[in-house]
């Protein structure tokens, strides 16, 4: 099987759980969009393994986001970085209750607390990706994780 067509086929399975402005990105850049599903895997990984009682809404959810944002705009730049967490956070804000047409389906609206953590979170790590653009996998971890320990990341719960 040809390289291309089992990226072709990674596409489409990751395509299928993104909200219609994250797939207009991804069919118009291809390439950049691999970078960071990629950087979507670290990122969440790291942050269960740093966080792992912390998700939605906690330490977790708030270092994901940011160091997924410090990944994508060392690996991409700052524009392509912005546009597509804006496309990632195009779920229309609402209760979280309440479904909304969304493209060809529907989904949960996002509450407005949580999408302008998120938004929040996404800018700062934006900004330690441009700061940082020769570091590390790592030592972005680490700075995104200083940012969190010293109240520069907002969350909306504590671990219970």
């Amino acid at each position: 099987m040809a390289v291309t067509t089992v990226v072709d086929q990674a596409i489409q399975v990751y395509i299928h759980h993104l909200s219609p402005a994250e797939k207009k990105f991804v069919k118009e850049n291809t390439g950049i969009a691999l970078l960071f599903y990629t950087a979507a895997q670290k990122a969440s990984a790291e942050a269960l393994r740093r966080y792992p009682k912390e998700g939605h809404n906690g330490r977790g959810d708030a270092f994901r986001h940011a160091y997924w944002s410090a990944l994508m705009t060392r690996n991409a730049g700052l524009q392509a970085a912005k546009k597509f967490g804006y496309a990632h956070e195009a779920v229309p804000p609402g209760d979280g209750r309440h479904s909304v047409i969304v493209g060809k389906g529907s989904t949960l609206t996002q509450p407005r607390a949580e999408r302008e953590m998120d938004e929040f979170n996404n800018a700062v790590g934006r900004s330690i990706g441009v700061q940082n653009s020769a570091a590390t996998d790592e030592q972005l971890a680490v700075l995104v994780d200083q940012a969190l320990k010293t109240g520069r990341l907002r969350i909306l719960r504590h671990a219970g």
